[in-house]
């Protein structure tokens, strides 16, 4: 037999995965209770730093917003839930389309990295963006 050079024919410890290999799934995706759940409802995601306020918002029963560029231009649709990464259920309740992001409603309520990462969409897009209003649902 070729392949076993020092001449044995078995392993000699413990194989470091017990199981046979499924493929790539992330680590809290395979480990959610609720994965099944997941294929259910899209995902919806945000920047870590804002989980806290858009949490605190959203139990307050409030109206929250986001705007989004490039890749996810056109991705979320008013009346469809998706799932945040701290597992709530999120309702978009409008969409609409910017040209010009001075011109985002909340654009004046923005800090300096905020407008940073919102101007991408001129270098990386075609200077679109989607301004999403969403609500906490059930």
């Amino acid at each position: 037999m070729e392949g076993w050079l020092s001449g044995r024919k078995r392993r000699t410890r413990n194989a470091v995965y017990r199981k046979r290999y499924r493929g790539f799934k992330s680590h809290p995706f395979r480990f959610d209770k609720n994965f099944n759940f997941m294929k259910k409802h899209n995902f919806i995601s945000f920047p870590k730093r804002e989980w806290k306020t858009l949490r605190k918002v959203l139990s307050e029963k409030k109206i929250c917003s986001t705007v989004r560029c490039c890749k996810e231009l056109g991705k979320y649709k008013t009346g469809k839930i998706y799932k945040t990464p701290w597992g709530d259920l999120v309702k978009i309740i409008s969409v609409k389309k910017y040209y010009n992001p001075e011109k985002i409603p909340t654009w004046k309520f923005f800090d300096k990295g905020m407008k940073i990462s919102v101007n991408k969409g001129k270098v990386y897009g075609d200077e679109k963006w989607d301004f999403i209003s969403f609500k906490l649902t059930k």
